[in-house]
């Protein structure tokens, strides 16, 4: 294990490069600003290149190469020269930058945030945090930032954590400038000559794991498709900026074998063979909506043809035991026998077989490669799975300083996202580099590996006959409650999570189910008691209501008799008020057709003659100017009646308005009552309501 102090030391520092590279935009530019510190505060009037390496690496805690130092020197030529290997420096009127107090003010806040995560481990576990725990604590939050190993103890509840505290955004920020910060340290490492930046100049095989392929169809949730094709994204760019394709996504005949048997155990499973794991999202996903065998056909169609339009294609190499390819196969050298001897107690033999197997066929593809630069390893397997990560990793697998066999998804995105000097924002940043991302993907593999992990113990108990079919169905339920994919953990389900991760076997999944099953079967005693009691309550009900019906059916006859009598009453009232309404109303109408129908049409039509008659008699070339003073005249009027009236001229509605004038001219002469007239009609339609609603009782 690094030194914590160490790991606390470099977070800061990493934060603080992210700070210093927003105002500089350039890795060299913020490493010279480092050194520049160094030699101030360290009085460094003559040094080696060596010795400022290392002090640079001390203070700070970065693993910087001698190569990128000597550069980063350059910038500093203005008090810096260099005689026969060593270098000089200038002291006078130069100020220090400053960063040693603000690398402790950072390390201050995190240590604050260290202590959040104590009391909320506390919370959760319900127990006191000891020194020694407190220190795994701050280990395991330095690994998850730092991108190292996710089994460290504790990464499930820093995940939660972290995921608690995202409705906080300035919280969330200062993770995320940590987090920004190893992207940019991290695409130093592996590379001598980071001032080559915005292109991909060599030609690399990336080999895509069984997970991978699966992520890009969909198969284990939106996010981890999201997150691959951003990594596609990249891929495609720099091969559409080479004159030739640069970089090829590919398969080994193993994964496509690997690819074939998981389908067929879908149809398997389909076929009522097994029952379905709720721990493996990417099964789940393909027996979703199949309903027979044809369909998980259907989808491995679908699968491969997705592959192949993406220019995905399996590897053709074949020659991976011949002679001469013995020299590369790392499985002879031992590996197998230490890895198994470390990590096979909590993984398993037959799985780590399998991943050297796969990580034999990269060794063998590199063959004598430089395998100490990323840029010129030309090949590498991506893979989704921890274990064959953990292999690959393994010291008996890769040595110290070289680009490790098997790398992940956020790796390769991490070194193409620097390469092409995409730089930060929330608008481009890709979403793989996000903590909260990070921290759902931690916690939906830790979850999901339990749920598998429970539902192989059910299995077995279920065979040994120390589980019923009943308790067993009980059980897959509740596991396939607990199981997640990463986008479905939220700030408001993390205590559920934390206490499935809890629950280490199925004891208290079997004793909760057959608890929830009693106090069913109880309630539902319960409620067929109170069925019964309510049944004889609405019986006593019913004969009552029966009593009272007969009753009240006399009442509303007689009502409606009254109510009949007086309709007919308003009815013959109302008829010899319309019949004078209909008379008054006709001669309304011929008074308006004459005066503001016909008038006008007849007065146009003799506007409309006269000018005809003017024009033929005086020819139009002396009409024409008149005509258009004519025109106007109308207009005018209608423009200055409006302003007169402060409102736009409206023959319709003006109709309208003269209409309603003559009726109460001659309502008013004659006398009629229109009022009684609208009164007798609501009257009527009320009576007609209340008797049809009279009638439907």
């Amino acid at each position: 294990m690094e030194n914590i102090n160490e790991e606390s030391g470099r977070i800061a520092s990493l934060a603080l490069f992210k700070e210093l590279y927003d105002s500089e935009k350039d890795v060299y530019g913020v490493l010279s600003c480092f050194l520049q510190e160094i030699i101030i505060t360290e009085a460094k009037y003559s040094f080696t290149l060596q010795e400022i390496t290392y002090l640079l690496n001390d203070t700070f805690n970065f693993h910087i190469p001698e190569a990128v130092v000597k550069t980063s020197l350059g910038r500093l030529k203005e008090f810096l020269n260099k005689d026969q290997g060593k270098y000089f420096a200038n002291l006078s009127n130069i100020k220090s930058p400053s960063l040693i107090p603000k690398k402790d003010e950072i390390t201050k806040g995190n240590n604050e945030i260290i202590e959040q995560i104590v009391d909320f481990i506390s919370s959760q576990k319900k127990q006191e945090i000891n020194e020694t725990d407190k220190k795994e604590i701050m280990h395991s939050f330095c690994s998850f930032l730092l991108d190292k190993s996710n089994n460290q103890k504790y990464s499930e509840y820093i995940s939660a954590f972290i995921i608690s505290k995202s409705p906080n955004p300035d919280f969330i920020n200062r993770l995320q400038s940590i987090k920004e910060g190893v992207v940019l340290y991290t695409g130093i490492m592996f590379s001598d000559n980071i001032g080559n930046v915005g292109s991909w100049n060599t030609k690399l095989t990336i080999f895509l794991d069984t997970e991978i392929l699966f992520d890009f169809a969909g198969f284990n949730g939106e996010l981890f498709k999201s997150l691959f094709d951003e990594f596609h994204s990249f891929v495609k760019e720099i091969n559409q900026k080479a004159s030739e394709p640069l970089i090829k996504l590919r398969y080994f005949l193993k994964t496509e074998e690997n690819i074939h048997n998981y389908f067929s155990k879908a149809e398997y499973i389909i076929s009522g063979g097994e029952v379905v794991d709720p721990g493996r999202p990417a099964m789940n996903n393909i027996l979703n909506g199949s309903k027979s065998k044809s369909d998980v056909v259907e989808k491995k169609t679908i699968f491969f043809d997705l592959l192949n339009k993406n220019d995905i294609h399996a590897d053709d190499y074949l020659n991976y035991y011949e002679k001469e390819n013995h020299k590369y196969n790392i499985t002879f050298h031992k590996a197998e026998e230490n890895i198994e001897q470390s990590i096979a107690a909590s993984i398993g033999v037959n799985e780590i077989k399998d991943n050297l197997e796969l990580l034999n066929f990269v060794s063998i593809k590199r063959a004598d490669e430089y395998n100490n630069n990323f840029e010129h390893i030309k090949y590498i397997l991506l893979s989704g799975n921890n274990t064959t990560l953990q292999v690959a990793w393994h010291k008996s697998i890769r040595k110290s300083g070289e680009v490790p066999l098997a790398t992940s998804l956020h790796f390769l995105t991490d070194k193409f996202w620097f390469k092409l000097n995409k730089g930060f924002g929330t608008n481009t940043f890709p979403k793989i580099f996000d903590v909260i991302t990070k921290a759902q993907i931690l916690l939906s593999s830790q979850l999901n590996k339990s749920v598998g992990n429970k539902f192989d113990e059910l299995q077995k108990r279920f065979k040994n006959g120390k589980l019923n079919d009943n308790q067993v169905a009980l059980a897959i339920t509740n596991l396939r409650k607990q199981a997640k994919k990463p986008e479905d953990i939220m700030n408001d389900n993390i205590s559920f999570i934390l206490e499935s991760l809890a629950e280490n076997n199925l004891d208290k999944i079997i004793e909760e189910q057959e608890h929830f099953k009693n106090k069913a079967k109880k309630h539902e005693e319960e409620n067929t008691q109170l069925k019964k009691e309510v049944e004889s309550i609405n019986l006593l009900l019913d004969n009552q209501i029966k009593k009272q019906g007969d009753t009240e059916k006399k009442l509303i006859t007689e009502t409606m008799k009254i109510k009949m009598e007086l309709l007919s009453e308003k009815r013959n009232n109302f008829s010899y008020l319309e019949d004078a309404k209909n008379k008054f109303d006709k001669k309304i109408n011929k008074q308006i057709y004459l005066r503001y129908k016909l008038t006008p049409v007849f007065l146009l039509l003799i506007y409309f003659i006269g000018w005809v008659y003017i024009i033929s008699k005086f020819g139009w070339n002396k009409i024409e100017p008149l005509t258009y003073i004519m025109g106007l005249i109308p207009l005018l009027v209608i423009y200055a009646v409006s302003i007169w009236q402060e409102k736009t001229f409206n023959p319709i509605q003006y109709i309208c308005i003269q209409k309603e004038k003559c009726k109460i001219k001659l309502y008013s002469k004659e006398k009629f009552d229109f009022k009684l007239y609208e009164k007798l009609q609501a009257e009527i339609t009320k009576i007609e309501n209340e008797i049809s609603d009279m009638q439907k009782l």
